[in-house]
């Protein structure tokens, strides 16, 4: 029962058995309903210790996206999310941070995580074109940026837009 599987976790815990710990969390969050009051904390709890203790990072970044789906405005849980994405190479998940962060932001402060998403769409997700949008906004905001700007001119040379490329220097 509940009572029992909660005072078995508490106990693995104060012992330090990580393995029986998360086994005993998840036996607990599969008897929660969505809505228990406790599922938050364990879930956050369940979180760090697959990452932190266990190194079970593909499983965490799961946990972590529940905790984060419960509340998106969660930044512990949006940062462990982005990190963990960037550990397990999850360059989906990490793109689709990305995306929800930048909507969230405006002028200037949007020229990191432009420059982040435009490089991740090149480099890992392979659509030049998603990246070339960002890295375009990237370099209207900071013209002077040298990363960005080669960056952006590499896009260019790999989609022949010889008159971008031109136009860029």
């Amino acid at each position: 029962d509940r009572e029992a599987l909660e005072c078995a976790h508490r106990y693995a815990t104060a012992q330090g058995d990580h393995e029986m710990g998360a086994d005993l969390c998840a036996r607990l969050l599969a008897r929660l309903d969505g809505d228990d009051e406790h599922r938050g904390r364990l879930l956050r709890l369940q979180g760090q210790r697959l990452e932190n203790e266990l190194g079970r990072l593909e499983d965490a970044k799961d946990v972590w996206s529940e905790v984060r789906g419960r509340s998106p405005e969660d930044l512990e849980a949006k940062e462990a999310v982005e990190r963990l994405s960037t550990a397990v190479s999850d360059w989906d998940t990490l793109a689709a941070v990305l995306r929800e962060t930048l909507a969230a932001q405006e002028g200037e402060a949007r020229l990191p995580t432009l420059r982040r998403l435009g490089t991740l769409y090149v480099d890992h997700l392979f659509d030049p074109e998603a990246g070339r949008v960002c890295l375009e906004e990237a370099i209207g905001l900071q013209p002077d940026d040298a990363d960005v700007r080669g960056a952006l001119e590499a896009v260019y040379r790999e989609q022949e837009d010889w008159s971008a490329l031109v136009s860029s220097v």
